[in-house]
Formats: C-alpha cells, sequence, structure tokens
C-alpha cells in the first residue's frame, strides 16, 4: 500500500482566461491556447493507493484524511481520479521544453474540482495552455510535485514513524514535556535551489548532535530547511537554537539542492524541541518568518488555533537563538556567502581550516 503526498490547486484559487476544466472527463483541445494564473500556494492532497501510479477510473486510489476542496469538505475513503492532463508553460518562457509543465486534473467524487503538476508553479505568474496531454493520463507519485517516500522520522511514545504517517491528536516525544499531541500538520512547497536548497545532515553530525539523545540512533540522516533550528549546548554558552544552516561545512552536513522541495510542519500547544532522525530540533513556531513560509488558508489555519502565537509566553523561543556569522566562527567555519541568490560556504585552503574548540562540543 503506497500513500502519497502531492500537491495540489484547488480551482477556486485559479484566475483562467478560458475553460480548461469544464470537463470531468476529458481534455479539451479547444482549450489550448488559454491561460491561468495561481493565487496561492499549493495544498497537499493525501492518497492512498494500492500501487505507486495516479490514474483514471482507479476504484483503489482513496483520500487518506478528510480534506476540503471547491468549498466541501470530503471524508477520508473518498475515491480521487488522475481525469486528463495539459501541458502548459509561464508566458513568455522558453519554447525549448525546458519550462514546460504538465499539469493533471484530478476528480473527488465525481467532479474536477482541482489540478496537480510534475513541477512547481509560480503564484501570479501567467501559464499558457500550449498542448493536450492526455484524457486517460498515468503518472507515478513520485514523478509528481510533490511525493514523500520514507520520510523523516519522528520519534513518538510508540518508536519513530515517518512524518508524512503523523495525524493532528498524534502524540510526538518532547525533550522537556514529555508525549504532547500535534495540534497542527502542515506543508510547504519550495524550489529546492539557492537560499532555500535544503540542509542535509549526515552520519557524522548525528553522531555529535544526537549521540546523548537516549535510545538508538536511526540509520538515515536529517533533512531540514536551511531555517530551521538545531538544539546545541556548549561549556561556555550553554543551550542554544542554532539555524541549520549555520552547520554547513560542519562534519558532514551539506546543502541537498533539488529542483523543488517539500518542509513538513508539526505545530504544537507550545514551542517544544522534537526528536527528528535522533536530532533535537525545534517544532513550528508561529513567528512572522515561519508564517511565510506558509499558503494564506495554512495562515489562517495556524492563526485560528493560536490566535495569540505573537505575544503567548508558550511561542517564546525556548533558548536564545545564534547569529549564523558568530556561531560559524567559532566552529571554524567560513562565512556562507551570497551568490546569484544562493548561499555557498567559502572553504579554506586544504589544511587550513580550524578545528571547533573543544569546549564548544554539542550536548542534546
Amino acid at each position: 500500500m503506497t500513500m502519497a503526498v502531492i500537491a495540489v490547486w484547488d480551482l477556486q484559487d485559479i484566475s483562467f482566461t478560458g475553460t480548461p476544466f469544464h470537463s470531468n472527463a476529458t481534455a479539451d483541445l479547444s482549450d489550448v491556447g488559454t491561460s491561468f494564473v495561481i493565487g496561492s500556494g499549493p495544498q497537499h492532497l493525501e492518497v492512498t493507493d494500492d500501487e505507486g501510479i495516479f490514474e483514471d477510473a482507479d476504484s483503489s486510489q482513496d483520500l487518506t484524511n478528510s480534506t476540503t476542496l471547491g468549498g466541501t469538505t470530503f471524508a477520508a475513503g473518498t475515491g480521487v481520479e488522475n481525469e486528463y492532463s495539459y501541458i502548459v508553460r509561464p508566458v513568455g518562457g522558453a519554447t525549448d521544453g525546458s519550462e514546460d509543465v504538465t499539469i493533471y486534473a484530478f476528480e473527488v467524487s465525481g467532479d474536477v474540482l482541482g489540478m496537480a503538476s510534475d513541477g512547481y508553479l509560480t503564484p501570479g505568474v501567467t501559464y499558457e495552455i500550449i498542448a493536450r496531454d492526455s484524457s486517460d493520463p498515468q503518472v507515478a507519485y513520485a514523478d509528481m510535485f510533490v511525493c514523500f517516500g520514507a520520510g523523516m522520522r519522528i520519534q513518538t511514545p510508540d518508536g519513530p514513524r515517518r512524518v508524512e504517517t503523523l495525524r493532528v491528536g498524534d502524540r510526538v516525544m518532547t525533550r522537556d514535556h514529555g508525549p504532547r499531541p500535534i495540534l497542527w500538520r502542515g506543508a510547504s512547497v519550495v524550489p529546492g535551489r539557492g537560499s532555500q536548497a535544503a540542509i542535509c545532515f549526515g552520519p557524522q553530525a548525528r553522531l555529535a548532535l544526537g549521540a546523548s539523545a537516549g535510545g538508538e540512533l536511526p540509520d538515515g540522516g536529517l533533512i531540514t530547511s536551511p531555517h530551521h533550528r538545531m538544539f546545541w549546548t556548549d561549556a561556555d554558552l550553554g543551550p542554544r537554537l542554532v539555524p541549520a544552516k549555520a552547520f554547513v561545512g560542519w562534519k558532514d552536513v551539506r546543502r541537498l539542492p533539488r529542483a523543488r522541495q517539500t518542509y513538513v510542519h508539526l505545530l504544537l500547544e507550545r514551542h517544544v524541541l522534537l526528536r527528528a532522525e535522533g536530532f533535537w530540533c525545534e517544532s513550528f513556531n508561529p513567528g512572522p518568518q515561519a508564517l511565510r513560509q506558509l499558503s494564506p488558508n495554512q495562515r489562517a489555519e495556524v492563526m485560528a488555533l493560536c490566535p495569540r502565537a505573537r505575544v503567548s509566553r508558550a511561542f517564546r523561543d525556548l533558548f536564545p537563538v545564534e547569529r549564523v556569522g558568530p556561531f560559524r566562527r567559532r566552529l571554524g567555519l567560513a562565512p556562507l556567502r551570497s551568490h546569484a541568490g544562493a548561499e555557498h560556504s567559502v572553504h579554506r585552503p586544504e589544511g587550513t581550516q580550524k578545528q571547533a574548540p573543544h569546549d564548544a562540543r554539542p550536548v542534546v
């Protein structure tokens, strides 16, 4: 059984010059040449399937959770199908195929209510339908935007669980408050290159940061957003929260650029430390920067749950937050420099990189 998470756009959030999704069954050749603009970021559709292909007329494809589309909430277990597809590109974009994206009209309970895609679609950009692709499309979930395979594992009272299997109300282990329930779960999809490229913490970093976390360490590394904050303590400064990108170049921490990247958010009743893949790192903290990552609907959901989050003591930072530059200097790492929108670690010549001072060892 496959459970996939794909980015989708509700038709109510899209402005069209024509009616490319008027049919519940077939792609219409007359809609080639029409255009559309997406008004906001995507939401996420979780599909349970007995295989890894999203297709038409497949009775085994069901919504994993209750989902709201087109103003209607559909119960978990409602059927979802991939009805037809078009090829689109930004108006004025490259004609060599490099900017082409396939969009898929999907139906829930018999009506086409939204579209998915195999590439990133930017809100506010006008896209033109340049070709009818198929009225009976088949696409692997792994080729869609975006799909979870083996996800990051979060420690729970019953052992580690993949983040995509966690639901509102499930309990996760916290460092200082025991098992606590998830209040809200969301995800954001962003271009995964440049300054938004994910940060990958490998086995060496896991041993250094996770060795004293207790329990058996997992085999996998941790992939997180560049601004996600990790727990760090040294003898002089005490506990700190450190942005993940500050570790690039330390041990085996590196950037992991991808065409697109999904970041999953877990909001609890307060700001806490969660154990993810053996690392202690923060839960979602609904401050201004974090809220900017969310779609308008997600922001509204979070603010409805936590209307006083900006002034509540429960959502103040757990520990002082390290600035990237000074922290890297203490570790003997060169600065991160910005170049054409991307940040890079500037490496010293071999043999000249300083060692981290003995009293700056991480403790978790």
